[in-house]
């Protein structure tokens, strides 16, 4: 039976998405500036001009790298986009927020159906509407895209575990969860997630049954999964598994062990996430105490998703913490559903309070992600406020735009107007290495003449010393080096 949904809780939810919706426009004003949202500008930038996939401030060119994040083709989704609103940083956010609308609306269905009862889909809905991790997918990044994907998939997941579901359907799923892949490559850890829940539920069929049906979800789910992973290894990893591969083995953040990085994770979860992480304490609990057959499917999702993620070695940045949200939304959901099996006179009443209990707590946490905007403490590492530098001033007055300009990722945005912005020592290395082709000879070919980069990093780097003076460059500013050929020079 389905929880009725009485006006005062329509009226409470009605009131939190105006806000949301109102706080989300706010903070997506270009005031601030996420480290990564430099790359996707440039990103389509780069699409624009040349039909390019990578960010051209890396000099990437013909490789098997799209977006240099492991993404796939669904950057294009974004790249059009911001082809549309002219690379608008703020309608670019806009997109996202879009994104995360749709998420959250179907998070409605997913925890209503995988609950059985609307009141947990209310509840859902309403974290995936105020909670932190949502909140801040509004970044010019793929992460609101992505989640929107992995909530496709749970909605047709929680169809194909009913018990008179086709089991083809399990089939789709595995499809889809490789899909994901397109969009964002943390698409794996939901993919292997729900591997592992189809394949416990396998085992546990087949040793009551005693034997093996090839009919059964999991089955399917594993033949889906894998025909879409073969194509997708023909698109992506075959042409040049170098290319694919070389990002992750040169993350630095990516190589601590699992130990000391999950370690990281739950240090900053607990310091930039806390409310989240006590919700899902309490979920994960009340999943434990309850065990019913919905909460027994939740726990081994959630235990299978954290496994995954620490065995694949996400780096421990919360913006990666926040792809979890749709499961933990779904956990919340589920913290209001009656604890029998049957409902009462007795159960529904506290399920009506504990839903205005919910709704409440939800408005609070959406108010105070933004007083955080308002304090300017963004609860996620990698976020800056945008202002302009005499040296970008300089750069913009007497410097012409077509220019190679060589700077640090952090100054792209004020040297947007720039096309052939060139990133020092970040992604080029990348290419530099799939080249086969020194940092010195590089940057020869490219011929950079205004330089970028803070006084200490240039005394550190002996070839960029020895670039600047072979190239018989002047010091503007501390952290900025003109080629003296350059007309408007001032000494």
């Amino acid at each position: 039976m389905r929880s009725h949904v009485s006006n005062p809780r329509i009226l409470l939810l009605g009131l939190l998405f105006l806000l949301c919706v109102a706080f989300r426009l706010w903070v997506s004003q270009t005031t601030w500036m996420h480290y990564d949202e430099n790359y996707y500008l440039n990103i389509a930038q780069n699409y624009i001009a040349r039909g390019e996939l990578t960010p051209y401030m890396w000099r990437l060119g013909d490789t098997n790298i799209i977006a240099g994040s492991g993404s796939g083709y669904g950057v294009l989704l974004l790249a059009i986009w911001l082809k549309l609103v002219n690379g608008s940083l703020y309608l670019g956010r806009l997109f996202m927020v879009m994104a995360g609308l749709l998420a959250a609306g179907l998070m409605y269905q997913i925890g209503s159906r995988w609950w059985g009862s609307n009141s947990a889909g209310i509840v859902a809905l309403a974290f995936a509407l105020a909670s932190t991790s949502p909140f801040y997918t509004l970044t010019l990044r793929m992460d609101a895209i992505g989640v929107l994907a992995y909530c496709v998939v749970l909605l047709l997941f929680t169809s194909a575990i009913r018990p008179n579901a086709s089991p083809w359907l399990s089939f789709v799923v595995g499809v889809l969860a490789v899909v994901t892949l397109e969009i964002h490559i943390l698409g794996v850890v939901y993919l292997l997630a729900l591997g592992v829940t189809y394949q416990v539920y396998l085992i546990r069929d087949t040793l009551h049954t005693r034997r093996l049906s090839i009919k059964h979800p999991a089955v399917l789910f594993a033949a889906g999964a894998g025909l879409a992973s073969f194509v997708y290894f023909l698109i992506h990893i075959l042409p040049d598994p170098t290319a694919y591969f070389i990002i992750s083995q040169k993350c630095v953040e990516c190589d601590k062990g699992i130990l000391s990085t999950e370690i990281e994770r739950l240090i900053l979860l607990m310091i930039l996430r806390p409310i989240e992480l006590l919700l899902l304490f309490v979920v994960l609990t009340t999943s434990l105490r309850r065990r019913s057959q919905q909460d027994k499917r939740y726990l081994l999702l959630v235990a299978g998703w954290i496994a995954v993620q620490a065995v694949v070695g996400t780096p421990p940045y919360v913006h990666y913490a926040s792809h979890f949200w749709p499961i933990l939304a779904l956990g919340v959901g589920g913290l209001v559903t009656k604890e029998s099996k049957f409902p009462t006179k007795q159960t529904a009443p506290q399920e009506s309070r504990r839903i205005i209990t919910a709704l409440l707590i939800a408005l609070v946490i959406l108010i105070s992600n933004l007083a955080m905007f308002l304090a300017s403490k963004p609860p996620y590492l990698l976020a800056y406020q945008l202002k302009e530098t005499p040296a970008v001033r300089y750069i913009q007055e007497n410097i012409p735009r077509d220019s190679v300009i060589m700077g640090n990722v952090l100054s792209y945005y004020g040297l947007r107007d720039y096309p052939n912005y060139l990133s020092y020592r970040d992604g080029d290395k990348f290419g530099v290495l799939l080249r086969g082709e020194t940092m010195t000879a590089f940057w020869e070919r490219e011929q950079p003449i205004v330089v970028l980069v803070d006084e200490k990093d240039v005394l550190k780097d002996p070839e960029l010393r020895d670039y600047l003076r072979l190239g018989k460059f002047i010091q503007i500013q501390s952290d900025l080096w003109v080629a003296e050929h350059i007309r408007g020079l001032q000494p």
